[in-house]
C-alpha cells in the first residue's frame, strides 16, 4: 500500500477547489459551499436586478444611472474614462464634475470644478440633521483627485 502512494498521490496539487456544477473555482475569496449561490447573485447584480452599494460614497449604481439620465451633457464627459489616451487632468476634471452633480449641485454653476466648498455645503447641510453620517460627505479634493487616478 505505501508503494502504492509513493507513485500515485490522492491529494490533488491544486490548492484550489473547482465546483463541478458549474466551474467556479474556490480560494480564498469565495466559499465553495455556496459557489452556485455566489454565481447567480453575481449575474444578478450585473443585470441590474439588485441596486448595490457602490464603495464610491455610499451610492449605490441607479444613483449614477439616475444622474446620468438627468444631465446628458455629464454623458459626454464621462466618456472620457474609456479613452486610454487622455492626460490626467481632463480625468480629473470629468471626475469633479460626476462628483458636483452626484451631490446634487449643478455643474454649470460650479464651473464644472470640483472643490472644498462642495463639500462645505454637505457639510453644513448634513449637520443640521439628528444623524449625520460623516464618510458620506464628498472627499476632499486631494481624496477626489486619487479616486479618479
Amino acid at each position: 500500500m505505501v508503494e502504492l502512494f509513493k507513485h500515485y498521490n490522492p491529494i490533488l496539487e491544486d490548492s484550489n477547489l473547482v465546483s463541478i456544477s458549474n466551474g467556479v473555482v474556490g480560494d480564498s475569496t469565495i466559499n465553495c459551499h455556496m459557489a452556485k449561490e455566489e454565481g447567480i447573485i453575481v449575474i444578478k447584480r450585473t443585470e441590474g436586478r439588485y441596486d448595490t452599494t457602490s464603495a464610491l460614497f455610499s451610492y449605490g449604481k441607479m444613483k449614477f444611472a439616475q444622474i446620468l439620465k438627468n444631465n446628458p451633457d455629464l454623458l459626454k464627459v464621462i466618456r472620457i474614462f474609456k479613452n486610454p489616451d487622455v492626460n490626467t487632468e481632463s480625468v480629473v476634471v470629468a471626475g469633479n464634475s460626476f462628483l458636483v452633480a452626484l451631490y446634487g449641485y449643478s455643474t454649470s454653476t460650479s464651473n464644472t470644478s470640483y472643490s472644498n466648498n462642495v463639500r462645505y455645503k454637505c457639510y453644513m447641510k448634513s449637520s443640521f440633521h439628528k444623524s449625520n453620517n460623516m464618510a458620506s460627505l464628498p472627499p476632499t479634493e486631494a481624496a477626489a483627485h486619487q479616486h479618479f487616478l
